[in-house]
């Protein structure tokens, strides 16, 4: 049995790299439509843009998924591109490695603080969106 996804709208978090890059490599080969998203790094959104195979509609889109308003702003304009959204992939996160013991109270609060507004906030606001536009639309 042959997965096809095509006519899905696929979304991941962080598909510029990594598990990210790799699911969407996935997902295009499978027909689907793979829209990603970046934080910074335009040349890597552009090469793995590159990469992807042409059966669907592929997009990219450069976001940082710790402010809502930007968040918001992206999904808006995905669905107005594509009409629904059938799959979200929250891969986007951060890892700062540190030893608690290697810095200051100060410093270690910014990192956990940078790691839960992306590793739990972003995903929230994605997923909540994404959720509330699924159920909405019977996707």
């Amino acid at each position: 049995m042959q997965l096809d996804f095509s006519n899905k709208n696929v979304l991941i978090t962080g598909g510029s790299r990594g598990i990210g890059k790799a699911c969407a490599k996935l997902f295009a080969s499978l027909n689907a439509n793979v829209i990603f998203t970046y934080k910074s790094n335009k040349q890597a959104a552009q090469n793995t843009l590159d990469e992807l195979d042409k059966k669907g509609s592929h997009n990219t889109y450069q976001l940082d998924i710790r402010e809502p308003e930007d968040v918001k702003s992206v999904f808006n304009e995905i669905i107005s591109n594509y009409g629904r959204l059938d799959i979200l992939i929250n891969n986007a996160g951060v890892f700062i490695e540190h030893k608690m013991t290697d810095v200051d109270y100060l410093e270690w609060q910014q990192c956990w603080n940078e790691t839960i507004l992306t590793n739990l906030t972003g995903v929230s606001n994605l997923s909540y969106l994404a959720s509330s536009h699924m159920i909405r639309n019977e996707v």
